[in-house]
């Protein structure tokens, strides 16, 4: 892991220093760290654990590992559930800002459509526009407490920050809700304190959790070749900041082999269940009816208000265990999924508590899928049911 996250905020050119300190602290080779390489690795933990078949889950990068393995060992794969879909075709962070743009603005407008939120935070959508011209144009120092420090830490509330901090609070809906407060405060009461330390503690939550060796080495081999070298102006909240920082680092890191047909889509008639979260700022449910739509046997469930990764909602998780033993979900999954709304906004100023994932414990942990060892095949089924994709569309079948 490197430390870059944390050190040359606001100044995106550091980046490029950061990356090359990073590279030579590296051990071993990272041309070595591709995702089809590493699924040839996830095959061979399935052999030495003697499963003749599994059952994949892949979440968010997670679904192109899973793709991926599934196209390389078909006749290994029994079923696949993919959550937050990245279709094999997109060079991932190429929409980010345009997909990021989407959700919160979807979110600012819900607020605008309520009686309540639109009253104490009116017009959010204008404000944040406004913020964005103003960190553009007038970029302020800001001094907050470090999250893992506790000391003061200074840092210049630009644009990137203001993006940084924003993104990631779209991944939930629990922190999706702040959002209209937030930048009510940010816009009328120059408080820009508040997204500075939400910011801070994102890296920081990053920079802990994040390979960022293997993150170069699977972005940089697999997905720069699809970045544009010379990215046109646009007026999103990232604006190009994803193509810049990407080219600045894909300059310097070593590149590993990928497969001429590694962006075809992947085909096959494996029953996969697809869920998305409608808010999700990163992968949106029209990736995965992208992806659904190259497969026979294929169900698209989408969760209404919620953000990035569905499984960890609710009773979805249950849903998932379902599809897994027999190839199914029931009328009772879309009655729950009608019913997931995002809270609304928070009117108050005291955020709540972070949210914590639950990690399910019944599959085996294996880098960005997990695994679980085969059920016996159940017999034949068939559920007709509402689907979002997929060349069966309304059906998925156990064959």
């Amino acid at each position: 892991r490197c430390g870059w996250l944390s050190r040359g905020l606001g100044d995106v050119y550091k980046r490029q220093e950061h990356t090359r300190e990073c590279l030579a602290s590296m051990e071993g080779d990272p041309r070595f760290y591709t995702t089809t390489i590493a699924m040839a690795d996830i095959d061979a933990a399935r052999q030495a654990l003697g499963y003749e078949q599994v059952n994949l889950y892949g979440g968010s990068y997670g679904t192109r590992a899973a793709q991926v393995y599934y196209r390389l060992f078909p006749e290994q794969v029994r079923s696949i559930v993919l959550d937050g879909v990245v279709p094999q075709t997109l060079g991932l962070g190429t929409e980010h800002a345009m997909k990021l743009d989407q959700a919160i603005y979807r979110v600012l407008d819900g607020c605008e459509a309520d009686a309540e939120c639109s009253e104490k935070f009116p017009g959010t959508a204008q404000k944040l526009r406004d913020l964005i011209r103003f960190t553009i144009e007038q970029p302020v120092d800001v001094t907050v407490d470090h999250p893992t420090t506790g000391e003061p830490f200074t840092l210049t509330f630009n644009q990137e920050v203001l993006a940084s901090a924003l993104r990631f609070l779209t991944y939930s809906p629990e922190t999706q809700a702040m959002l209209p407060m937030l930048i009510h405060e940010a816009a009328t009461e120059s408080r820009f304190d508040r997204l500075a330390s939400q910011m801070l503690i994102t890296a920081a939550g990053l920079q802990q959790s994040i390979a960022h060796g293997m993150e170069m080495s699977v972005m940089c081999a697999e997905d720069y070749p699809l970045f544009p070298k010379d990215p046109p102006p646009n007026d999103y909240l990232l604006g190009s900041l994803m193509e810049k920082v990407i080219n600045l680092q894909c300059g310097t890191w070593p590149k590993g082999p990928v497969p001429d047909d590694f962006h075809e889509p992947v085909t096959g008639d494996v029953p996969v269940l697809l869920l998305s979260g409608e808010y999700d700022p990163v992968t949106p449910p029209e990736y995965a009816d992208q992806v659904a739509a190259h497969f026979d046997n294929a169900m698209h469930l989408v969760a209404p208000g919620q953000g990035h990764i569905a499984v960890t909602r609710g009773c979805i998780g249950d849903i998932v265990s379902t599809f897994i033993t027999d190839f199914r979900t029931t009328d009772r999954s879309y009655r729950y999924l009608a019913t997931q709304r995002i809270p609304l906004p928070h009117i108050s100023a005291s955020l709540p508590s972070a949210f914590h994932i639950r990690i399910r414990a019944s599959a085996v942990s294996l880098g960005s899928i997990r695994i679980r060892p085969s059920a016996p095949i159940p017999v034949c089924r068939s559920l007709t049911a509402r689907a979002n994709a997929g060349r069966s569309a309304g059906t998925v079948s156990a064959k």
